[in-house]
């Protein structure tokens, strides 16, 4: 969904005469303040940021929110009860009221009741008075959490909606930018990973070395450190730390990770299960494997672009970067930038077929067995698409073909898969045998830079 799409479904929710509690969870430097002022902006609202504080504290700073937007004194409230029964009934005399609870995890980790506040005072008055209420956060396990408690009330009058903010995708990314080369849009967009935070760091008029060297500036670690981003979620980021900077190596296998950390393997799932209720990896499969519970061909993924971005070039040389020698690190980066540049358009193409696809999709993502990999595999109910990605690699040649061929043979296709497609993607072209060897066959495309824009 994007923010244009966000902002329908929220005008449209807005518009409706039935109150509405929408929770919006999204991972941090997304944007969701950024967007939520501006878009409260034409309406009638109140905005609150939450935050880690007794509710001696808090109650009277929101209090003066509420003095500040109706221009009439507000009493002393006791508790949140009689601060929100009070706010509720004031909305109620607007046609429609916008409240608006920002960092909202922050406000139900000062104040675990503070749902059950809301559970009340919602069935009680959200009948009578039109409103929307807001709850936006970053803690995804508290934002899941909220979201299956409220969806517990029982009264049919309110609507909980779960909205998702996500980051721009690679299309909105490069209609921001339209003064970099293309190629440099796609390497900062593999840095960014299209979050808001680090897209305005990105400097347009700065060559692809500035901005990547401004990243690697000791002076922004403070913006950019994951330890800073997930403080809420982690008492302790020792081992999930360790853990992300052997997965951004590319280090996939819990068997890998447990002997690099000298741990036993069945030591890590529950930090690995934490990752993953924040969404900061993945679990994933080959995508011809479809049975995810009992599969032992797992392994795991950093989710986020930036994550991966900083946990193999800034996290393990934080030393020689907190002195300025940023040439080595420099040099690092463009040693590995084939891969970057690859890994990015695997998204990118993932992206496009997520959106446009050519067949309703099922699965997609990289295949691999013991042996061999593949760098991606879309499957649909009966067509499965071979993806072979070569980038500043020369000119794909026919053996490409017949490697993918090869590949098929050995792998677990479900019966239900009857048609095959191959996408060929090159930056450098194609061998011209190759295009005369397959001009006649069906369902084989050959894209290059021009297609994934």
């Amino acid at each position: 969904m994007t923010q244009e799409d966000l902002s329908k479904k929220l005008n449209d929710l807005f518009q409706s005469k039935q109150s509405h509690i929408v929770i919006i969870p999204g991972k941090p430097g997304a944007g969701k303040t950024t967007f939520l002022k501006q878009w409260m902006k034409d309406k009638t609202a109140i905005y609150f940021r939450s935050d880690l504080q007794h509710d001696r504290i808090q109650i009277p700073r929101f209090s003066k929110a509420v003095q500040a937007h109706f221009n009439q004194t507000q009493p002393e409230y006791p508790n949140w009860d009689a601060f929100f029964n009070n706010v509720f009934t004031l909305a109620g005399k607007k046609k429609k009221m916008l409240i608006i609870l920002d960092e909202f995890p922050k406000l139900l980790k000062s104040n675990r009741t503070f749902l059950v506040t809301i559970e009340k005072l919602w069935e009680k008055l959200a009948k009578k008075y039109p409103i929307m209420l807001i709850m936006a956060g970053s803690s995804l396990p508290e934002m899941n959490y909220t979201h299956l408690r409220l969806t517990g009330l029982q009264s049919n009058n309110p609507s909980v909606a779960l909205v998702p903010f996500l980051p721009m995708n690679f299309a909105e990314f490069k209609d921001r930018f339209t003064s970099l080369s293309f190629e440099d849009a796609v390497a900062l967009y593999g840095i960014t990973g299209g979050t808001e935070r680090f897209v305005q760091r990105i400097n347009p008029h700065h060559t692809l070395e500035q901005n990547v060297r401004s990243f690697f500036d000791h002076r922004n670690f403070y913006d950019f450190d994951p330890k800073y981003l997930f403080h809420y979620d982690f008492h302790d980021p020792t081992t999930y730390f360790s853990i992300l900077q052997i997965l951004a190596k590319n280090e996939k296998k819990i068997g890998v990770i447990a002997k690099r950390l000298d741990l036993k393997t069945h030591n890590l799932p529950s930090f690995l299960d934490r990752l993953r209720d924040l969404k900061v990896i993945e679990r994933i499969l080959p995508p011809t494997d479809e049975n995810p519970v009992i599969s032992r061909k797992g392994r795991y993924h950093i989710v986020d672009a930036f994550h991966r971005f900083w946990f193999r070039y800034i996290y393990p040389h934080q030393d020689i970067l907190s002195v300025d020698n940023i040439d080595y690190v420099w040099d690092y980066f463009m040693e590995k930038f084939n891969l970057h540049m690859k890994e990015t358009i695997i998204d990118i193409i993932s992206e496009k077929f997520q959106t446009n696809p050519l067949f309703p999709i099922k699965n997609i993502g990289p295949w691999w067995n013991k042996n061999k990999n593949m760098d991606l595999i879309i499957t649909g109910q009966n067509d499965v698409i071979l993806c072979d990605i070569s980038y500043n690699n020369g000119p794909v040649r026919y053996s490409a073909y017949e490697k993918l061929n090869q590949m098929k043979e050995v792998m677990e296709i479900p019966r239900r898969i009857k048609k095959f497609h191959y996408l060929f993607f090159s930056n450098e072209g194609f061998d011209p045998d190759f295009v005369h060897a397959i001009r006649r066959k069906k369902k084989i495309y050959l894209w290059s830079m021009d297609d994934i824009k």
